[in-house]
């Protein structure tokens, strides 16, 4: 397993990930023991703490090395489906903060452009109220929209 690890650490992706380990079984190491001080805090830590783990645990307990590494894929590419839709679901809630902002604000300015009688009111001390309220109530519910989305992301 430290063999085939070694000449798969050349594909690319993985190399600087995990050149600490190749280094480690260059000198002689085990696998278990070029894992245990392997770094996890490249790329994605969760993946890469993932990796590490099932790849410590298939060289100190042996086992079904295939079927372990299997899952472990599996654990991968469903936490890779699930940023992707967290991603999709995002920019979604983005799109619709944009429209939610602007919509009001452009049909009040279209309005206040082409009515006199809204050209009228938007000069009484009514009308100035209810126009700071509204871009108010707007911006308010933009940045609850922004918190609620960088929460997500």
């Amino acid at each position: 397993m430290a063999h085939a690890f070694s000449v798969s650490r050349t594909v690319g992706a993985v190399s600087p990930t995990f050149d600490h380990t190749t280094a480690a079984l260059q000198r002689g190491a085990t696998l278990a023991e070029a894992l245990k001080n392997q770094p996890t805090h490249h790329g994605n830590h969760g993946d890469v703490a993932l990796v590490v783990h099932v790849l410590r645990l298939c060289a100190t307990e042996g086992g079904n090395v295939s079927e372990s590494l299997d899952r472990a894929a599996a654990t991968l590419r469903d936490r890779h489906a699930a940023a992707q839709e967290r991603v999709a679901q995002s920019a979604q809630a983005r799109l619709s903060a944009k429209v939610l902002t602007l919509v009001p604000i452009c049909f009040a300015s279209w309005t206040l452009l082409t009515s006199p009688d809204v050209q009228r009111f938007i000069f009484t001390p009514a009308g100035t109220v209810c126009m700071f309220l509204g871009l108010f109530l707007n911006l308010a519910g933009w940045r609850v929209m922004s918190r609620i989305i960088r929460g997500v992301q």
